[in-house]
């Protein structure tokens, strides 16, 4: 129920329960609400769906294929939010260190994302210490 709810803490807040105390029998019934939440108006909300689906994905992954995943994060690196594309750097890692073949054409793709955190071309709220958002590169 809080996975449909209209206040984002809510929402929030589920995603964050979600992907601590689910288990592989429990995710054919959520993955499709979380699934619904990466098109979210809030960049916070598709940011955990994102990574709660990443969960889905390594404890049910006859639910959540490795092909779902593929595209799902490939959909989300292109997020109009840099913070929705941050989290998704992290699955994408993740999901690379299993096997980066499905990835290889993204380099040139995350090559750019990297030039443009380089040359400061992020907002700045994604500085620390004026070092141009050091957790992505």
């Amino acid at each position: 129920r809080d996975l449909q709810s209209t206040n984002v803490l809510e929402t929030c807040g589920s995603l964050s329960a979600v992907t601590k105390i689910i288990t592989s029998d429990m995710v054919p019934a959520i993955s499709g609400e979380v699934t619904k939440l990466l098109e979210h108006s809030s960049e916070t909300v598709r940011k955990r769906a994102i990574v709660a689906l990443h969960r889905f994905h390594q404890i049910a992954p006859e639910v959540v294929s490795k092909e779902e995943m593929v595209e799902k994060v490939r959909r989300s690196l292109c997020d109009r939010d840099p913070s929705v594309m941050g989290s998704t750097l992290n699955v994408i890692q993740a999901l690379c260190m299993a096997d980066s073949l499905p990835f290889k054409d993204l380099v040139p793709s995350l090559v750019s994302i990297l030039k443009q955190v380089c040359e400061h071309r992020l907002p700045s709220d994604f500085d620390y210490h004026r070092v141009p958002a050091p957790w992505i590169q």
